[in-house]
């Protein structure tokens, strides 16, 4: 299952509390007003994209139209900010934390989330947009791992490509268009490892 925001968790957790204790979903305008959000259409764009991670069925804009998947636990992640190839972590400017399954995750305590910018690991299907969830380590648990890597002071997601007898840090893109980045092992530090990928909407 996909993470989901916490203003769509927020409206997950009132359609479910309203239809067990009503028998019927909210109405949009109810849902609307229960936000503070103002808007109907604003309401539907959230319910489109809970729809499109399989949490609820039969979207419309007909009222009380909307049933509620059995859910696993959320978990709360930090979403610390957006991660491009050599630099540095971007902070997001208003940035909401995401709730990802338990089945993917399963305590939030040393784990965080960041945004994908670029496409420099498209061959493993991280795509422009995407949010990865990061356990945060300094060591790989296996060669094959994808990790948070900080060169030269700044970070980027790649594959650990194997240090050389100079010492010489190898990083790989799963891009064929790109170029690996080598540097020093004394300009290489883990940061974590990839554990978990969520879809842009």
């Amino acid at each position: 299952m996909s993470n989901i925001t916490e203003k769509q968790a927020a409206l997950l957790s009132y359609i479910k509390k309203y239809t067990t204790h009503n028998g019927y979903a909210p109405s949009l305008r109810e849902m609307a007003d229960h936000m503070g959000l103002g808007a109907v259409s604003t309401v539907h764009q959230h319910l489109v994209a809970l729809r499109s991670k399989g949490l609820i069925d039969s979207v419309s804009r007909k009222d009380r139209n909307t049933r509620v998947h059995n859910i696993p636990k959320l978990i709360r992640i930090p979403l610390l900010g957006e991660i491009a190839a050599g630099l540095p972590i971007e902070p997001l400017e208003d940035p909401e934390p995401i709730f990802v399954s338990t089945d993917l995750v399963k305590s939030p305590h040393g784990h965080y989330a960041l945004k994908v910018c670029g496409n420099s690991m498209i061959e493993d299907n991280i795509e422009n947009g995407d949010t990865v969830i990061i356990k945060s380590q300094n060591y790989m648990s296996s060669p094959k791992d994808t990790i948070v890597a900080i060169v030269n002071g700044g970070a980027t997601l790649k594959k650990f490509g194997g240090i050389d007898e100079n010492g010489q840090v190898t990083l790989l893109p799963r891009n064929s268009t790109m170029n690996p980045i080598i540097v020093d092992s004394s300009e290489f530090e883990i940061r974590g490892v990839l554990v978990g990928l969520v879809r842009s909407v």
